[in-house]
C-alpha cells in the first residue's frame, strides 16, 4: 500500500493538518501529529495549523494536541507578524499558550 504525503497541498493550497485544525477534527489532527513527516509551519500567510486552531471557537483541544507535540509552534509568525497567541479566540487559549510559552 502506498502512503500519502501529509504535507501535500490541495487545490486551495491547504495541507491536511491546516484543514483538520480549522475544521476542529481532533481525530485527524492526532493522526497527522503522530506521523512524524507532518510539517507544522507551511510558510503560508496563514502561519501554522496552530494559528488556525487558535482562531476556531472549538480549537482548544487541537491547540493542546499541537503544543504537546511541538511547543515551539508558539514562535511561528503569520504574514502579518502575529504569533498564535496574538490571534487566539479566547482567554482559555491565551492561558494555554502562556503555559507552553518558551519565552
Amino acid at each position: 500500500m502506498k502512503q500519502c504525503n501529509p504535507n501535500t497541498k490541495g487545490l486551495e493550497g491547504w495541507t491536511a493538518l491546516e484543514i483538520a485544525a480549522t475544521s476542529g477534527v481532533i481525530e485527524i489532527v492526532q493522526i497527522l501529529v503522530a506521523d512524524k513527516r507532518t510539517q507544522y509551519a507551511t510558510g503560508s500567510e496563514r502561519g501554522s495549523a496552530l494559528h488556525l486552531a487558535a482562531q476556531s471557537p472549538n480549537g482548544f483541544k487541537i491547540c493542546q494536541t499541537l503544543l504537546l507535540e511541538n511547543p515551539t509552534m508558539l514562535q511561528i509568525k503569520d504574514a502579518n507578524g502575529n504569533k498564535p497567541i496574538d490571534v487566539c479566540s479566547s482567554k482559555n487559549l491565551q492561558g494555554l499558550f502562556e503555559r507552553y510559552s518558551v519565552d
